[in-house]
């Protein structure tokens, strides 16, 4: 199985949406700042993907956690180890 781990991610950035939309690409939260056409706040959300399916959601309900770690993502690598999680 491929387990991935993704920080959440924030940058400002320069360029047009529809620039910004094609060079981020989905999963990223695209925010214009101010009354500028030209600079944006790009956000992604932290993430757990196990063979690229997210299991965000699940970790956070099945931990009854509110934020996504590197702690909580290895918990969740040792569990579906141990067969206390079973991933599709």
């Amino acid at each position: 199985m491929d387990f991935n781990y993704f920080e959440f991610k924030q940058e400002i950035v320069q360029g047009t949406e529809s620039e910004i939309r094609q060079k981020y690409g989905e999963g990223w939260f695209v925010l214009r700042l101010g009354f500028s056409k030209k600079y944006w706040l790009v956000t992604r959300q932290s993430d757990i993907t196990v063979n690229g399916k997210s299991y965000r959601d699940f970790a956070l309900s099945f931990y009854k956690e509110k934020k996504l770690t590197a702690k909580l993502f290895e918990k969740f690598k040792k569990d579906v180890a141990k067969g206390r999680i079973r991933v599709f």
